[in-house]
């Protein structure tokens, strides 16, 4: 009885170990340029592009060309400046016109279907390359995971086990 007692918990830490991380990050390497319409950025498989990287090119002269990009959100997605929550509808990634490039790490919020996620978008230092998405579900963990169930259920029966047996070793007693 003793030894099917002890290997229970074992095969059980073992599953534990197992068990991964309910709100793993997933980030993808990518290679977005911007473009006049509007490159859209469609992430984990949304029905419709959660952001557009955007080019504005004007010339006040008629010959030197002035460059803007920006990441636009779409929908109930938000993106924020690096540092910054994600809070608003469009950031400016770049301009040769007002400063320098600006580049980083630009957060991001956004739905695919009922989860909510939150994550970054990398752009180059230049300004004109969205180089790296990151992102993982919020709010995900409500339910305990296999692994989590079988242990609660044996620390229960364990101190069950362990009270049942301290009285019954307790001297009763006696009645005349």
């Amino acid at each position: 009885m003793k030894r099917t007692f002890v290997a229970a918990p074992a095969s059980l830490f073992a599953l534990v170990g197992m068990a991964g991380s309910a709100n793993a990050a997933t980030t993808i390497d990518v290679d977005y340029e911007p473009t006049v319409d509007g490159t859209p950025i469609t992430i984990g498989g949304a029905s419709s592009p959660q952001y557009t990287f955007t080019l504005n090119e004007f010339s006040f002269d008629g010959e030197n060309v002035f460059r803007k990009t920006y990441l636009n959100a779409n929908g109930t997605a938000r993106i924020g400046e690096p540092g910054q929550p994600a809070t608003q509808t469009g950031v400016n990634t770049q301009s040769n016109f007002s400063g320098p490039p600006t580049g980083g790490d630009y957060s991001l919020l956004f739905d695919i279907g009922n989860t909510r996620y939150s994550g970054t978008a990398t752009v180059d230092p230049s300004g004109y390359h969205l180089t790296q998405i990151s992102y993982e579900a919020l709010g995900a963990g409500g339910v305990p995971e296999p692994a989590t169930w079988a242990l609660m259920i044996l620390g229960m029966g364990a101190a069950g086990a362990a009270m049942r047996r301290r009285n019954q070793a307790a001297p009763r007693p006696a009645i005349a």
